[in-house]
């Protein structure tokens, strides 16, 4: 019961993230456009993954109340492999748009705003189908293939972060958020793998529970970065990016 508590608290803290994100890019307007931007995309990201993942332990919820057996016990195990693949495929698209983001400088803001919406729909839906297409959950079938993806989004989400660095088309607060939350998702994917061998009794495996606590703590760290960008905006400031420190202005050495 405190694992399924954990693990709805993970959704509703993502979800917070990402409509608290949307709150900083709406108030900051002191900030650069690309800076200000970036807070939008992240926003769109994280609110759309928040909600998937929301609902499908919705859905567990009622699993767990209805028992093994039951049909709804059995749409969750199909439901479960269908909200990973799809918020997993969402980061990915998210970390490739952070990472060409200067290449979008010259777009208007509404434009690119529905294509990033866009594309993340696009993406949750070719996730949602992968997750279709494996059925239903299976832990020695689904952990390997959830730790494999999630390395490869952590990947992603570094080469965005070393790009953003170099252009300073994030600030350094939205930098640290993503940070936080790339090496969660190394931590996951250590876990996942070692997971792989939960039910056949050969080997030790990690309890899901403190995968759901390292979650929490990611996300509640995320929040505190936020509100923190949050208050300088509402103040009229702006956060630097995280060179402007070294050098004393923007450092756009890409795009």
């Amino acid at each position: 019961m405190v694992t399924l508590f954990l693990q709805y608290l993970v959704g509703f803290l993502a979800l917070a993230f990402g409509v608290l994100a949307l709150k900083v890019g709406a108030s900051a307007r002191g900030f650069p456009d690309l800076q200000q931007r970036a807070w939008i995309l992240t926003g769109l990201a994280f609110t759309l993954g928040g909600l998937d993942k929301v609902l499908v332990d919705s859905w567990a919820v009622a699993a767990f109340f209805s028992g093994k057996g039951t049909p709804v016990y059995d749409s969750y195990l199909v439901a479960a492999t269908v909200g990973n693949h799809s918020r997993i495929v969402l980061k990915l698209s998210y970390g490739v748009i952070l990472a060409c983001f200067a290449a979008f400088r010259g777009v208007p803001a509404r434009r690119f705003y529905a294509l990033a919406f866009g594309v993340f729909a696009l993406s949750l839906l070719a996730g949602g189908m992968l997750g279709w297409m494996e059925g239903r959950l299976e832990p020695g079938r689904h952990f390997p293939l959830i730790a494999s993806s999630e390395t490869v989004e952590m990947m992603v989400l570094l080469a965005a972060l070393f790009v953003a660095l170099l252009n300073s088309a994030v600030d350094r607060l939205l930098w640290a958020s993503i940070a936080v939350y790339a090496v969660r998702q190394a931590l996951n994917a250590i876990w996942w793998s070692a997971m792989t061998w939960f039910g056949t009794g050969s080997t030790w495996v990690p309890s899901s529970r403190w995968l759901m606590v390292q979650a929490c703590v990611a996300y509640t760290i995320m929040l505190v970065l936020a509100v923190r960008c949050l208050q300088a905006a509402r103040r009229g400031g702006r956060v630097p990016a995280l060179l402007e420190p070294f050098v004393g202005r923007e450092v756009p050495i890409l795009g």
